[in-house]
């Protein structure tokens, strides 16, 4: 399962989650970046488990491995889609705290008044 759909996105949230100090736009754009770039990986996988012979087109014994949503071991099956789910639940709370944050953190408006005279006459004022 480590080289799945599933595992695609986990790599998108981890790297989501290890963005910890960028705004969530700019982990966003980063997670997708890797997901993008793994299913990417798939996808050419996919296109190689094609052996072009000729006119013949023979499938290899690795087509469709890549672009599986579950595996023949239940075990992993489960250990991913767990992980999955606990890091769905993560980037979750990740963008609502930084949202709580950010309510929290935004600036009183301040208003400006002036404390202070200035002469408009500065004839009498000596400069050496």
């Amino acid at each position: 399962m480590f080289h799945s759909l599933p595992a695609a996105c986990i790599a998108g949230q981890v790297t989501f989650l290890a963005y910890s100090n960028s705004a969530v736009e700019t982990k966003c754009m980063i997670a997708m970046g890797i997901a993008l770039g793994f299913l990417s990986h798939l996808v050419l996988d996919e296109v190689y488990s094609v052996e072009w012979t000729g006119v013949r087109l023979k499938l290899k014994k690795s087509a469709g491995s890549a672009m599986k949503m579950v595996g023949k071991n239940q075990a992993a099956n489960i250990v991913t889609y767990g992980l999955l789910l606990t890091l769905s639940y993560a980037m979750l709370m990740n963008v609502v705290t930084d949202a709580k944050q950010k309510e929290i953190v935004k600036k009183p408006t301040i208003q400006l008044e002036q404390t202070a005279e200035f002469p408009d006459d500065f004839s009498d004022t000596i400069i050496k």
